[in-house]
């Protein structure tokens, strides 16, 4: 068996799986899916408008008001959660991508499989110990 020096293909394996590690982690906080992360920003957007103007018409803001007496009692209430929970997703998302693209970065810079291994091997859970 002849052994290849080229670390290419398993440089890709461990960024894929570093990818695909901090995919698992997002879902610990969030639904994952293109479809649900457009509508966290819809209802992020209908938060930011109703906050700014508590008069808006119920049309304008229809995630919110189906929220209701959901998410929480009022209107107001729902808009707040969703600003709160967007703040915090903000700073999360960022320690998950700062994670991902270090280790992504040292992969590249990684000489041989044990250090490309070492590499793509993440402490994920420090983004719960913040």
């Amino acid at each position: 068996m002849l052994l290849s020096k080229n670390l290419t293909p398993l440089k890709a394996a461990a960024k894929l799986r570093i990818d695909t590690e901090a995919e698992l982690t997002r879902g610990q906080f969030i639904t994952q899916g293109s479809g649900q992360a457009m509508a966290y920003q819809q209802k992020y957007l209908e938060a930011v408008a109703f906050l700014a103007d508590e008069t808006i018409a119920d049309e304008e803001i229809p995630a919110i008001v189906g929220e209701v007496g959901i998410t929480a009692p009022t209107k107001y209430e729902v808009a707040q959660v969703v600003v709160n929970m967007q703040a915090m997703w903000r700073q999360l998302s960022a320690r998950i991508e700062s994670l991902r693209l270090g280790a992504k970065t040292a992969v590249d810079l990684a000489p041989n499989p044990g250090a490309i291994d070492q590499a793509a091997t993440v402490d994920w859970e420090s983004v719960l110990r913040g």
